[in-house]
């Protein structure tokens, strides 16, 4: 970290590394004050350097381009972020895995979740979450994300419903000890669907008939038996009950999970655009033929 002058050793050191603009070129030398991975990071580099070709060529001679910018080629890949359980619904989130190609070291504060909205506004909010120990698992290192807040209560640890994104901190991920080097952010795009909304098994932001065919064949359905679906368990009590089906109701035909709040598809009087959605009479009426909470 500490450049010194030594005339036997190094006379041709560069002159913008003898000293600073106060002591002009004739400067003792001056600390770089790296941090320690940017330490290990150029370690990793030269020693991915082997040959005497290196020493030689002048395509080696100089890392900078003819501005003396510097570009750093990262070297981790992202195989897949995986929402929830991986498949279509979105009733309930309790995780995020992340799968990176290779061995990857993954410094604190790498990951960072934050809320975009909830089903009504922007929020923009950090989420607190806990990572686990990174696998290195058929050549992947997997990690799970689970989150400490904005979870629906003391035993879901479920999102709230609302968008999230994830961001992966370039800096702070490394491979060979070669750092990613931009950041990667998900769930900034709605095709990504980072998003939670109880009731849709389908992945289309709106709870419709559909989605009550998938309600009600898991209704009264208990942990063990044929047909439960945890996703569809709002408060985890085992069972998908009338509090379950409150929850699934309140949504039912309400309004469509917006991703960007300036194309919200309420229209003045605050309900759904019913030319954008068709439903069956037939599936409200099954709903309302079972009982409410409490009854």
């Amino acid at each position: 970290n500490d450049i010194s002058f030594e005339p036997d050793i190094n006379p041709e050191l560069d002159g913008r590394l003898l000293g600073s603009p106060a002591q002009g070129p004739a400067g003792p030398g001056q600390k770089l004050l790296m941090t320690q991975q940017e330490r290990a990071a150029i370690t990793a580099f030269l020693k991915t350097l082997s040959g005497k070709n290196v020493y030689t060529d002048e395509r080696w001679s100089d890392p900078f381009g003819p501005e003396g910018e510097l570009t750093v080629i990262g070297n981790v890949d992202v195989d897949a972020i995986e929402v929830g359980d991986a498949t279509a619904q979105r009733n309930s989130i309790d995780a995020l895995t992340v799968k990176f190609a290779g061995d990857v070291i993954i410094m604190p504060g790498a990951l960072k979740v934050i809320q975009r909205s909830t089903a009504d506004e922007a929020t923009f909010e950090t989420v607190k979450i806990t990572v686990s120990e990174p696998q290195l698992v058929g050549g992947q290192t997997v990690v799970t994300i689970t989150f400490d807040d904005h979870i629906r209560g003391r035993f879901s640890r479920s999102l709230v419903d609302g968008n999230y994104q994830i961001t992966l901190a370039g800096h702070l991920l490394f491979r060979d000890g070669i750092p990613m080097g931009s950041d990667l952010v998900f769930g900034d795009e709605e095709a990504e669907r980072f998003y939670v909304f109880f009731g849709d098994s389908d992945g289309n932001r709106f709870v419709d008939d559909d989605d009550t065919e998938v309600f009600l064949d898991a209704y009264k359905r208990s942990v063990g038996e044929k047909g439960f679906d945890p996703t569809l368990d709002y408060d985890v009590s085992g069972s998908v009950d009338n509090i379950d089906m409150t929850n699934f109701r309140q949504r039912y035909r309400k309004f469509e999970l917006p991703f960007d709040f300036s194309s919200m598809s309420r229209n003045d009087s605050g309900k759904t655009d019913s030319t954008r959605h068709k439903f069956d009479s037939t599936k409200e009426s099954s709903l309302r033929a079972q009982p409410s909470k409490g009854l």
